[in-house]
């Protein structure tokens, strides 16, 4: 049996959308895989070093501050050893929820 775990889901009109992947190895319980999502704080210098470095485009422009979907991000699970965001970030107001 194939195990598979939840990526994200989406609300569309009365219709509700799930994103699934398969989990690349066996697993004995899939609901311990846990993905953290990362929050920008009011620290934030609205420099857009982070924007470009999401694989997932969670970060956005916000009024003062950029804004990280946490339904959106994925710690870089998948694309990075670390967090990209995080990374590069010249001021550390990027933090794992």
């Amino acid at each position: 049996m194939r195990n598979y775990v939840l990526l994200f889901t989406v609300k569309l009109s009365e219709a509700l959308i799930l994103l699934i992947a398969p989990i690349p190895y066996p697993v004995a319980n899939p609901k311990h895989i846990l993905i953290m999502a990362h929050r920008i704080t009011e620290e934030c210098t609205y420099c857009a070093a982070c924007e470009p470095e999401c694989p997932v485009n969670a970060i956005s422009a916000g009024d003062d501050i950029y804004i990280i979907d946490e339904s959106v991000c994925c710690d870089c699970e998948g694309y990075f050893d670390e967090a990209a965001c995080v990374a590069v970030c010249p001021v550390d107001c990027i933090f794992k929820v």
